[in-house]
């Protein structure tokens, strides 16, 4: 389960991985994606607030670096670098408030209610 799927709290699982917090030395993890598609990439907030040393990205997918938040990926699997000093990432196919922990607040009103 943890090798395709996100916690995402409330016992809701969401596909996606969550990259390790470095410290000296660069990581690597495999992440095997179930199906192609656009992923967000945010921090997850555990780790560091700030990047040592200061740079552009801090994962590197397949090689190549990560300098937005989304990133298209083929079903299969794709080598995650997380270099140096970085925070813990979350890579999802769902967005930063599916991870928040906190319920969000109803669009609507109720209709009737009990006496």
């Amino acid at each position: 389960l943890a090798r395709h799927y996100v916690h995402g709290g409330n016992g809701l699982y969401v596909l996606g991985v969550r990259t390790p917090v470095t410290r000296e030395q660069t990581r690597r993890l495999v992440f095997d994606a179930v199906r192609a598609g656009t992923y967000r990439v945010f921090p997850s907030g555990r780790g560091p607030g700030r990047r040592v040393p200061t740079r552009d990205h801090d994962l590197e997918f397949d090689g190549a670096p990560l300098v937005g938040d989304r990133i298209h990926l083929e079903a299969g699997k794709h080598l995650i670098d997380v270099l140096p000093g970085s925070p813990q990432y979350i890579v999802s196919v769902v967005g930063p408030t599916f991870f928040d922990g906190r319920p969000a607040r109803p669009h609507y009103s109720m209709m009737f209610e009990y006496r």
